[in-house]
């Protein structure tokens, strides 16, 4: 679960941290919001953020994630 703060690593490099996160239970996915250098900041850019002590694999989306029809609402 995230929570923001959480360090986000491109190898051993940290590149920030998690300014925004939490369940996405509309697309059952965590997501999480940091700002990126430009050159990282691209569609499928693998990426991992340490929650706890323990790295877990993330990866840069095309765009918010959402529901738009609410379909996973109404299920």
């Amino acid at each position: 679960m995230l929570y923001g703060g959480e360090a986000v690593y491109n190898g051993d490099v940290c590149l920030g941290r998690v300014r925004s996160g939490g369940y996405g239970y509309t697309v059952k996915k965590n997501i999480a919001l940091a700002y990126l250098p430009l050159e990282l900041a691209k569609v499928g850019t693998q990426l991992e953020i340490d929650i706890f002590g323990e790295r877990y694999p993330a990866q840069v989306a095309p765009t918010a994630l959402f529901d738009p029809k609410g379909e996973r609402v109404k299920a």
